[in-house]
């Protein structure tokens, strides 16, 4: 990025905010509704939930152990420092904040009803990835193996991130029981949704087939 003039400065800076709020929502949504509620998000830290019940692990420290290979393999198999530097922000921040919200926020949740914590939980996790990933950056872990899936297969981001979250949620399965599955799954589809439109906003386009 050139930092030639003050509009440079402005514009990097503003990107490193955009992606701290970001990672701090997604993670806020992961503190709130997916723990208390036995919901697993995407990615790596549906993996991390997934561990933090089993073996007890921080779910922080998994995020960021689990990131460490996926990014050294972003590195090399990428476009280097450029295409993972934001990413490896966005881990560290959303790592930290993943065991900052707990201690202010109620150990229960907000709710006991499993749908509205996937269906608020898949919205802000959304919207958060959706800033994570307006400001150029990406959420890291599986979002990292889809590029590289497109990058050497020809594969697109959706298919290669509907496979791994299809693997996430079979976990999930048969660590919370298939009725939490089918619950995250709903969360992952908002998610998806929610975070596509902030990145590109509603689309007034239209389009009309005439066959004469």
């Amino acid at each position: 990025v050139s930092l030639d003039s003050a509009d440079d400065v402005k514009y990097l800076v503003s990107r490193w905010i955009l992606m701290t709020v970001g990672a701090s929502i997604s993670a806020f949504s992961v503190s709130l509704f997916f723990v208390p509620a036995d919901l697993v998000p995407s990615g790596i830290s549906g993996l991390a939930v997934i561990g933090n019940e089993v073996f007890g692990i921080a779910i922080g420290l998994i995020i960021f152990l689990g990131n460490i290979p996926i990014q050294l393999l972003g590195l090399k198999m990428l476009d280097g420092w450029k295409s993972v530097a934001f990413t490896v922000y966005t881990v560290i921040v959303f790592s930290v904040a993943v065991e900052f919200w707990p201690l202010l926020l109620p150990d229960l949740g907000v709710s006991d009803d499993t749908l509205l914590n996937a269906l608020f939980g898949g919205i802000a996790n959304g919207v958060g990835a959706g800033l994570v990933y307006r400001a150029g950056g990406t959420v890291g872990g599986t979002s990292t193996l889809a590029m590289i899936a497109r990058r050497k297969y020809g594969m697109s981001l959706g298919t290669a991130s509907m496979f791994t979250d299809t693997l996430i949620l079979i976990l999930a399965g048969v660590v919370f029981g298939w009725e939490a599955a089918l619950y995250s799954t709903v969360a992952v589809f908002l998610n998806r949704f929610v975070s596509d439109y902030v990145v590109e906003g509603s689309s007034d386009t239209n389009t009309a087939m005439v066959i004469t």
